[in-house]
């Protein structure tokens, strides 16, 4: 069986996709935040995408 090269995304529209995109960027930030967690339970990921908040430093 044969699948579609871009599977899910084939028949999506460009602003459905970006629509994903922003969905699964937040979905896999979360993730990576609670494996982080694991040993750092004050550790942050930030989800924003496609553009990141200037993340303040600590000084």
């Amino acid at each position: 069986v044969r699948r579609p090269r871009y599977g899910d995304f084939a028949g999506l529209s460009v602003a459905e996709l970006h629509a994903r995109q922003i969905e699964l960027a937040a979905e896999q930030a979360a993730g990576l935040q609670a494996h982080f967690r694991k040993t750092d339970p004050d550790a942050v990921v930030n989800g924003a995408w496609p553009l990141i908040p200037q993340q303040r430093t600590e000084q």
